[in-house]
C-alpha cells in the first residue's frame, strides 16, 4: 500500500492492510540469507526493497542527514548484536571529496521506522 493510504503513525495498532489497495508492490514470499555480501545485498535490492538486521549506535540514532560513515558507526564489529532493522530500498556511489574522511565512496539507502525526523 502506499504511504498516503497507510502511514506510519509510530504507535501500536491494528494492521489496517487493504489488498485493494496494493499498486506497486505485493510480496509473493520471502527468503532469508545470512551474512550477505555488499555484492549480493547489491543484486537483491536491484529487484525489491531488503529487510535488513544492523547494529544501532547513538550516531545512528541522532542521524539527521548526509552519508554516515563506518569510521562513525562501527556497526560492523562483529562484537556486536543486531539490535534494531530497516529496510534497504537502494544504494549509490559518491565523489569521495564530497566525503570528508572517507575510505569508502559507495552508501546504502535506507527507510527506518523511527518517523520523519529521523534522516532525510
Amino acid at each position: 500500500m502506499s504511504k498516503a493510504d497507510y502511514p506510519y503513525t509510530g504507535v501500536a495498532g491494528q494492521c489496517a492492510y487493504d489488498e485493494s489497495k496494493v499498486t506497486s508492490f505485493k510480496n509473493g514470499g520471502m527468503v532469508q540469507e545470512r551474512y550477505v555480501s555488499n555484492e549480493r545485498l547489491k543484486e537483491l535490492v536491484s529487484e525489491r526493497p531488503v529487510s535488513t538486521g544492523m547494529v544501532v549506535t547513538e550516531h545512528l540514532r541522532m542521524y539527521g542527514s548526509g552519508i554516515l560513515l563506518e569510521d562513525n558507526l562501527r556497526c560492523s564489529d562483529v562484537k556486536k548484536e543486531i539490535n534494531h532493522q530497516v529496510t534497504v530500498v537502494g544504494y549509490g556511489r559518491t565523489d569521495k571529496k564530497t566525503v570528508e574522511g572517507s575510505w569508502c565512496d559507495q552508501y546504502w539507502v535506507v527507510m527506518n521506522s523511527w518517523g520523519t525526523n529521523w534522516g532525510e
